[in-house]
């Protein structure tokens, strides 16, 4: 993938954009401490970074910042909830979540909005080229692992992929409905991300 410079994400702080694939409607990769998010279904580009140094200890994980604007407040809840504000301040109604699960030693996820569908989404597998099997703790942290994103009544309706390729960033992108916000896929980037790096930490499937 070519490497754009960034120029400008409303923030101090410069980031390298990753050139999206032209299918997918949402891209994201990690930077530091932050993600980048490449692509939004709306067409922005946006970081989801943590809030400044000086906050209390209700704040946010990660603040999603775009055009230089607060479009959504993003916390991390136990292991298993990632939880959407529509700002930073735990007063703000929530809009979003994203719960994750481990069903047979692999990733589910459920997309939840306030103002839109459902949608659940499959175990994520390795591509054919790369082996075929599940993302699970003793799988290799190596390849590309796709998930199928389904609607309430199991119909597909789009897909999730990450792309783990060390040392380089780990890259996260797919196809959503068009009624999924920003906020909730990058939700989405936040739930999966968090899982892949617990399995890197804790996982004996090595790269």
């Amino acid at each position: 993938m070519t490497l754009l410079i960034a120029a400008g994400l409303g923030c101090a702080r410069q980031d390298a954009l990753v050139a999206p694939d032209p299918e997918v409607t949402f891209a994201a990769h990690r930077s530091g401490d932050r993600l980048v998010l490449d692509r939004l279904p709306s067409g922005a580009h946006a970081t989801l970074a943590p809030p400044s140094w000086f906050h209390d200890a209700d704040a946010p994980r990660f603040v999603l910042v775009a055009g230089g604007e607060t479009r959504a407040g993003v916390w991390i809840v136990g292991r298993t909830r990632v939880l959407v504000r529509r700002d930073d301040a735990t007063t703000s109604p929530r809009t979003a979540e994203v719960l994750s699960e481990w069903d047979e030693g692999t990733i589910r996820l459920t997309l939840f909005q306030s103002d839109g569908p459902t949608l659940g989404v499959d175990r994520f597998v390795r591509t054919r080229a790369d082996g075929g099997a599940p993302l699970t703790p003793a799988a290799p942290l190596h390849g590309t692992y796709r998930a199928v994103v389904r609607d309430a009544q199991g119909a597909p309706v789009g897909w999730l992929r990450v792309r783990i390729d060390p040392p380089e960033s780990r890259v996260y992108d797919g196809v959503l409905p068009a009624e999924i916000g920003d906020p909730l896929a990058a939700a989405a980037v936040v739930a999966l991300d968090g899982e892949v790096a617990w399995i890197e930490e804790h996982g004996s499937g090595g790269r």
